[in-house]
């Protein structure tokens, strides 16, 4: 099943691509004028959740991934800065303190209809950056008016104390929990499905071992072809067989 990207970020995109997420991309049209932030982390799931509907009409039998990152501190949102004296203002606000970025993640499975809508967390703490750097850093960062915090990847890495959490969700894709929610898990209608070769029930798999096996038996079944799109279908085949 094909992974759809809501969005079109090159930036996203290649971060999926580098860890080996195969997908396409697609923008909506969501507007977010009018949502609540008094819940940070309700917020974020509700833009998430909204790209992500925002292109659901528009294909089948994908998994529809939709992403939204926000900066906070200090019980406020940091939006990105309009002009350089709002991105000092910002970065000086961060400077050694803890800041949290948070990421929506929704996930649309078109042809089950299942939603997931949940959040990442990382937590970034910066020194006390003194003013000579603060400015260096506002006159050298030429990606300085699309961050609203401060970006991570170049000058200010500098200053990192602590990362507590995932890097790859600082900058928008929290990759872990995306594939976390993407491995479907093998269960009972796949079990049967594959036959003999694993006579196991998954109610009865007691072990890291024991599933090692299966996925290593199932790798050499279908070498040619994507394990989790194996997966998907068996399910999706049995399941329908049933009912």
């Amino acid at each position: 099943m094909k992974l759809i990207l809501a969005s079109t970020s090159k930036f996203k995109s290649e971060i999926l691509d580098k860890v080996g997420m195969k997908h396409s991309n697609m923008g909506g049209n969501y507007n977010e004028v009018l949502l609540d932030t008094n819940n940070v982390y309700e917020y974020v799931k509700e833009l998430a959740l909204g790209k992500a509907k925002s292109i659901d009409i528009k294909v089948n039998d994908a998994i529809i991934l939709g992403l939204d990152t926000v900066v906070y501190i200090d019980d406020k949102i940091l939006e990105k800065p309009k002009s350089l004296s709002e991105a000092r203002y910002n970065i000086n606000l961060c400077k050694n303190k803890t800041t949290s970025v948070i990421t929506g993640i929704a996930l649309i499975n078109t042809a089950t209809k299942e939603i997931i809508n949940d959040y990442q967390e990382t937590k970034i703490t910066l020194s006390d950056i003194c003013q000579e750097d603060i400015e260096y850093y506002i006159q050298n960062e030429p990606d300085i008016m699309y961050a609203s915090g401060f970006i991570v990847e170049t000058i200010i890495s500098n200053f990192i104390k602590n990362i507590n959490g995932s890097y790859y969700n600082i900058l928008g894709v929290p990759v872990e929990k995306v594939y976390e929610y993407c491995h479907m898990p093998i269960d009972s209608y796949i079990i049967e499905a594959v036959g003999e070769d694993f006579k196991t029930k998954w109610s009865k798999i007691e072990s890291y071992e024991q599933y090692f096996n299966y996925q290593k038996m199932l790798r050499n079944k279908y070498e040619n072809k994507i394990l989790l799109d194996v997966e998907f279908y068996m399910w999706i085949n049995e399941k329908r067989k049933r009912y």
